[in-house]
């Protein structure tokens, strides 16, 4: 039993403004922001405890009453019945694998015991609501809730979304909140919340009232996934992300090579990081919105030349970028590295790429330093 696996998790980074206010998550394969169980309400553990493992509370990692139930059935032909508790559903998804042999089971239910005498209930339900797979990428309740439906704060969810949540990790692809809502006909997420709530009501965790008002509850899931979504000021986030990676390379003592690299962008993306950057929203806007719509860029000299094509993307001629810097401190506050907003992530910062730039530098380290020292145009 490595408790270790418990408290090692991959966990979501985040980026933020000059303000300390958050400007976007960043992950890889798994979306996880960890919430304390101080964090998670009642309702939404019981949402859980409810469906899935109704004696948690009572047992000691193995439910033996469950068991013999679930032998029951399967043997008299009634519909197949699982018997792992919470305890034993985590222990398998952090060291066992999914194969269904009887060694596996006799290793999940020892383990089960033991993780029972180093952990509390209430420390193994917070591991649990922070590893399950929640469907699309989202690993734990407060990262789902996010991003089905917009919610920072757990204690925001409806009694229904706590439910709907609470129907989705018997099969995340089956039960996907986000497909079964948005489309038309079918919507098993939404039969299964109604079995998890008639559940609560029947462990005494809901009142009548609460189920009948539940039931009636429309759901609306966000229609766009998070990870889909690009970040706002994208060129500046982009900028700090590679300076962050350039860091921890030195830090860690990488190589500063591909490897390297992807080391440290894996590392950004799964430690929980907070990463507070220079930008000033307001400023960062202005620069965005001017470069993007002013009406006053010079004509190229042939017409021919007035955009280019690039993939799936016209890019006007000539193209433009810009920085602003604090003189008094030396802090970046906007960096916008294009004419048009960005329409996906990583696409070329003309403010930070080592793109030659050749002749067109002159007027810069040429002229205007001759110029101040007193030099003629004729010099």
């Amino acid at each position: 039993l490595d408790l270790s696996k418990i408290e090692e998790q991959s966990e979501t980074s985040f980026f933020y403004d000059i303000n300390g206010n958050p400007i976007t998550e960043y992950f890889g394969y798994e979306n996880r922001i960890w919430a304390s169980i101080d964090e998670i309400p009642e309702k939404l553990q019981n949402a859980f405890i409810a469906i899935e493992d109704k004696r948690f509370r009572d047992h000691m990692g193995v439910d033996l009453r469950r068991i013999v139930g679930a032998v029951i059935n399967n043997l008299t032909g009634k519909r197949l019945q699982g018997a792992s508790t919470i305890t034993q559903q985590l222990v398998k998804t952090l060291y066992l694998s999914p194969e269904q042999t009887y060694k596996r089971k006799i290793q999940e239910a020892y383990l089960s015991i033991q993780l029972e005498w180093e952990y509390s209930k209430d420390e193994i339900l917070e591991a649990y609501l922070n590893t399950i797979n929640l469907g699309e990428g989202n690993y734990g309740v407060k990262a789902a809730a996010r991003d089905y439906f917009g919610k920072e704060n757990l204690e925001e969810l409806t009694l229904k979304e706590c439910a709907v949540l609470a129907a989705v990790p018997k099969s995340p692809t089956r039960y996907n909140p986000r497909k079964n809502y948005n489309a038309e006909g079918e919507n098993p997420t939404e039969e299964r919340a109604q079995l998890v709530l008639k559940e609560m009501l029947e462990s005494g965790f809901i009142t009548e009232e609460e189920y009948d008002a539940a039931r009636q509850e429309t759901v609306n899931v966000n229609k766009e996934a998070t990870r889909l979504q690009l970040y706002d000021m994208a060129h500046f986030v982009e900028y700090a992300l590679y300076e962050v990676r350039d860091e921890l390379i030195k830090i860690k003592g990488w190589n500063d090579d591909e490897d390297g690299r992807q080391k440290a962008e894996e590392y950004i993306y799964s430690n929980g990081l907070k990463i507070y950057t220079t930008v000033d929203p307001q400023i960062q806007k202005v620069v965005e919105e001017t470069l993007y719509n002013w009406d006053q860029y010079p004509d190229t000299a042939k017409e021919e030349d007035a955009v280019i094509n690039s993939g799936d993307t016209t890019l006007p001629q000539p193209q433009a970028a810009a920085v602003v810097i604090d003189y008094r401190t030396g802090q970046l506050k906007a960096v916008v590295g294009g004419r048009t907003p960005p329409t996906r992530k990583r696409e070329l910062n003309r403010a930070t790429a080592p793109v030659m730039v050749g002749s067109t530098i002159k007027p810069i380290s040429v002229y205007g330093p001759a110029l101040e020292q007193g030099k003629s145009p004729a010099t």
